[in-house]
């Protein structure tokens, strides 16, 4: 499927939603964003979200080129709890389809406290790929690379499907040792990629509210 296909989907299954009038709140986030994303299955234990096996299968497909091109090396998978572990599921799916095996280490948290709840067949030791719907800040990626490395293993990548280029990869990249975050789109590239599909109005409030947001993050 053509990313810019892929990117309609999202729009139409209501994965991505804009909405520049009404807005929406984001956690550790003062403004309001005009627009949404929902990168979530309908069974998902906190928030429900829209997507399908097929378009996660296909979510999977992006993921594993994006960490391939970018030649990381890891040797088990972790979804960041709710949304990013059905994702990180399909991605070592879909890795096993091309022949590649890697564990699946669980995290849950209970009472906003992350940990690992299944080692899945790794060790400790082992380089794990943390995978997960978004990013914004973030704080949840370091939260569950915090909780991995307080069992032993080592977290060098962190891939997202969306990033909302908001700070997460400067504050990943700022730890020690640093934590490089990829995405398969920046939202800057996700509203090139929809085009004419969004309005100029919408398009607009969109791209401000990130300039907003860029002048927000503290300088290194």
């Amino acid at each position: 499927m053509p990313l810019k296909l892929f990117v309609d989907q999202l729009f139409d299954f209501g994965a991505v939603e804009v909405d520049a009038v009404n807005r929406f709140a984001l956690k550790h986030v003062s403004e309001p964003s005009p627009y949404i994303l929902n990168l979530r299955t309908p069974d998902n234990p906190g928030r429900r979200g829209p997507l399908t096996p097929p378009l996660l299968r296909e979510m999977a497909k992006y993921l594993v080129s994006a960490a391939y091109v970018r030649g990381w090396r890891f040797n088990a998978v972790a979804g960041v709890p709710n949304a990013g572990v059905p994702i990180a599921e399909a991605f070592r799916d879909r890795c096993h389809a091309l022949g590649e095996r890697y564990p699946l280490v669980r995290l849950e948290e209970h009472d906003g406290v992350m940990a690992v709840a299944d080692f899945g067949h790794s060790v400790a030791g082992d380089y794990v790929l943390l995978i997960d719907d978004v990013a914004t800040g973030g704080h949840d990626k370091l939260r569950a690379i915090t909780a991995l490395c307080n069992d032993g293993f080592a977290v060098r990548h962190a891939l997202v499907v969306i990033d909302r280029e908001q700070g997460a990869a400067r504050l990943l990249q700022s730890q020690e040792p640093p934590v490089e975050l990829g995405a398969v789109l920046g939202i800057r590239h996700l509203l090139e990629l929809r085009g004419r599909k969004l309005s100029a109005a919408d398009r607009a409030e969109v791209l401000a509210y990130l300039k907003r947001q860029r002048e927000r993050i503290p300088a290194r």
